[in-house]
């Protein structure tokens, strides 16, 4: 979670040098996809553990 505000802070900062509409659809697009990863990724592992958890008891 730290890491993230870090990489949004550089991410503003570099929006503020450079107003650029294409850059801010980039990194728009760039923290979709990775909560999209992010959650996927959890929600995979989750069922993984649900079924380890029914097969055991």
């Amino acid at each position: 979670m730290h890491y993230l505000s870090k990489f949004l802070l550089k991410i503003t900062r570099i929006l503020k040098k450079t107003s650029n509409i294409f850059i801010i659809f980039i990194t728009v697009l760039l923290v979709k996809s990775y909560y999209f990863v992010q959650s996927s990724l959890s929600n995979i592992l989750f069922l993984l553990w649900a079924r380890e958890v029914r097969q055991r008891f």
